[in-house]
């Protein structure tokens, strides 16, 4: 797999001052929706399928997460090969949806949908050890115009 010359979050960086400078004056910041994007390389197959399986057990939190606006998509590279890219894209309803903890996948949610204490834990175990061999990539990006433009 060739690298590209210019890193992630530079063009990340210059995507969002491009698109704040040329959208800025179309909508206002409480109008706004937010992306987060997350590249995960995933070196095996395998861990592909530990990821489906590890999201199917977190489906009550990802639902509880969807009611309050935020949605989330899963896209897997398919280039063939042994590994693959993950691109994770989280869509935030606006800035105050982003600062609000209580409104994402955080410790409370997953309280409330995976109320057995051990079940959760050997969860999040899994989810760590999991994502802890991948290198991973995160950048915030605002949307500046819509599927209509």
């Amino acid at each position: 797999m060739a690298k590209i010359g210019i890193p992630l979050a530079v063009l990340t960086g210059a995507a969002f001052v491009l698109g704040a400078a040329v959208h800025g004056e179309l909508q206002s910041a409480q109008d706004q929706s937010y992306w987060t994007i997350t590249r995960v390389t995933m070196p095996l197959a395998a861990d592909r399928d530990s990821l489906r399986a590890i999201m199917k057990e977190s489906a009550g939190a990802r639902a509880e997460v969807r009611k309050n606006g935020i949605s989330r998509y899963w896209l897997f590279e398919q280039a063939g090969g042994s590994g693959a890219q993950v691109l994770v894209l989280t869509r935030y309803p606006s800035w105050a949806a982003i600062q609000d903890t209580t409104l994402s996948f955080t410790p409370a949610i997953y309280r409330r949908t995976m109320p057995d204490s051990a079940k959760r834990l050997a969860w999040i175990q899994r989810w760590q050890q999991l994502m802890a061999s991948m290198p991973i990539e995160r950048s915030l990006w605002r949307e500046f115009a819509g599927p209509d433009h």
